[in-house]
């Protein structure tokens, strides 16, 4: 759109540098995923540039840099450093360009939605997010359902602002990055009520060749699985329950599913088993249930009657 705001869908994952990591893969992603018929929320990202504009504006690269040189010397505190920055910053005034440009596409979004006001999701993104040697994930701040041009701008200065929360000063200094090289930008995104969300990791761990050969034994409900990481395994086990209950949640109560529920859960005449199941066995046998539901149960009742 300009030089301080630019819209997704004329993003690249190569605009790391002008728009930060979070935008640059949002705007891949529209890129990508739009001419695949799927709708993105739309939104825009203000620039690098409109970052240092603001400092400029501000006088603000001054500020930081003697602060910081401050905590370096040990004569103030991170704590003290990291509020005087975000204090200053929050303080400062929008360049008169900056601020057009950014109300402009607000407004431009408002009017696709059919909704002046429109409430967004107002997130950072900064210049050396996602990168092979540092993530800087969690350390600058997101606001949703933001609304108003009032709010808006002061959700954007509260984003520029969280460049210098403690973690994210202290995890530059550790990773020896200058502080003042990097920018943040802001995404400005129309978002979409959700009736789920959520989040799973399955640990690679977890496909161990053990796995398969105490399958094709025909033993895999009796010896546990020691994975390599307890942690591995709680992360799969914990996506596996979740899937498992809203399994449960679908089929309902009836006696087909108590007879496939009663051996995962150690109960009825498959108990004995429950005292030998390590976690990680726990989640492959969610696996497998929800991936071969019928031969599962065939199995399961086959054992039940033998038992």
């Amino acid at each position: 759109m300009s030089r301080y705001v630019i819209g997704f869908e004329a993003l690249r994952r190569a605009d790391v540098a002008l728009v930060g990591g979070k935008n640059s893969s949002l705007g891949e992603m529209v890129h990508e995923l739009a001419g695949q018929g799927i709708a993105v929320p739309g939104g825009f990202a203000t620039t690098a540039d409109a970052y240092r504009a603001f400092l400029a504006e501000n006088d603000l690269a001054a500020t930081v840099s003697e602060t910081i040189a401050r905590w370096q010397a040990h004569k103030i505190t991170l704590a003290e450093a990291g509020r005087a920055i975000r204090a200053a910053i929050v303080a400062g005034d929008w360049p008169e360009e900056v601020r057009e440009n950014i109300l402009a596409a607000y407004r431009d979004l408002g009017a696709e939605a059919g909704t002046p006001d429109l409430a967004v999701a107002v997130r950072s993104s900064a210049t050396a997010e996602d990168l092979p040697d540092a993530s800087f994930a969690g350390q600058q701040e997101t606001f949703l359902n933001i609304s108003g041009e009032v709010d808006l701008l002061v959700a954007c200065r509260r984003c520029f602002a969280s460049l210098f929360t403690d973690r994210a000063i202290s995890y530059r200094e550790v990773k020896g990055f200058d502080h003042m090289a990097v920018a943040l930008s802001v995404a400005l995104a129309s978002p979409r009520i959700a009736m789920a969300s959520g989040a799973a990791f399955l640990s690679a761990q977890m496909l161990d060749v053990a796995v398969f050969d105490r399958l094709r034994a025909g033993a895999w409900w009796r010896a546990p699985l020691v994975s390599s990481t307890l942690g591995s395994m709680l992360d799969t086990a914990l996506f596996f329950t979740l899937a498992f209950s809203a399994w449960a949640a679908f089929l309902g109560p009836n006696e087909d599913w108590a007879l496939t529920a009663a051996p995962l859960l150690g109960v009825g005449p498959a108990a004995p088993f429950w005292m030998s199941l390590a976690l990680g066995d726990f989640a492959v046998k969610m696996a497998i249930a929800l991936a071969a539901l019928g031969p599962y149960r065939a199995a399961v009742g086959m054992f039940a009657q033998k038992a």
